[in-house]
């Protein structure tokens, strides 16, 4: 998405929008240039080593576990 595209967007509206999805019997329709703006399209999961850690306990099993993604 270019810079230009992102400046087009108005934020009231979208707020709106918002607000709209929210309310029950609603839903909300947008664009793929709102929808990345509301940040609809980042990657933000953990990685499959913290996710395998944080199911452990065992100190032992994690270093054994990231070993083994390491490879």
């Amino acid at each position: 998405m270019s810079a230009e595209n992102k400046s087009e967007i108005d934020p009231q509206f979208l707020e709106q929008q918002l607000l709209d999805a929210e309310t029950p019997g609603h839903y909300g329709t947008f664009t793929d240039e709102e929808a990345a703006a509301l940040g609809a399209f980042d990657e933000d999961a953990i990685s499959e080593a913290d996710a395998l850690a944080a199911s452990f306990h065992n100190p032992e099993i994690i270093e054994e576990v990231e070993a083994e993604l390491a490879k």
